[in-house]
């Protein structure tokens, strides 16, 4: 995989993926936006509608944890102030690992999606095991692969690789 030039966490929690791919596949030259919700209130649960009044998170904690790993290259982008169908930028990739797809379905979020992907984007997605795809994605091109979990034990997961949407 190339290096992306901008890249969207949406639910980067305490930033470990961040830190991983930037240490590791050396995103540190590209520029991350964390999509990240502060304070404790959650409707979340898991494949459930979306709610656009439901936060969790906290940012200070996600900033420390960057600058203590020396990760200078993330903006933080609040999502109690900014929805995601604000955000005018284009990212590849794209990914989510605990927030959608996973707390809530897929299909809430394509069309704030679509308008986040740039030409030949890569959307990636952690999904719980009993996912189905829903019609929503019948015009998007995308894969469904099985994963096993290293926690919890013996619990395989399904990671969505979402394309492009089918012109």
């Amino acid at each position: 995989m190339t290096k992306p030039q901008r890249i969207l966490e949406v639910g980067p929690g305490m930033g470990r993926s961040v830190v991983f791919f930037s240490k590791k596949l050396g995103w540190s030259e590209s520029k991350i936006d964390a999509y990240e919700g502060e304070g404790t209130e959650t409707k979340c649960t898991v494949m459930g509608p979306r709610f656009y009044d439901s936060f969790c998170g906290n940012i200070g904690v996600l900033t420390a944890i960057l600058e203590y790993n020396k990760i200078t290259n993330v903006e933080i982008i609040n999502s109690a102030d900014v929805p995601m169908n604000a955000i005018n930028k284009k990212y590849d990739p794209l990914y989510s690992f605990c927030s959608i797809g996973f707390h809530w379905s897929i299909e809430h979020f394509l069309n704030d999606l679509e308008k986040l992907m740039a030409p030949d984007a890569l959307g990636i997605f952690a999904l719980p095991p009993q996912f189905k795809p829903p019609e929503e994605l019948d015009d998007w091109k995308y894969t469904v692969l099985d994963w096993k979990a290293v926690w919890p034990k013996d619990v395989t997961l399904k990671l969505l690789l979402l394309e492009s949407r089918v012109r």
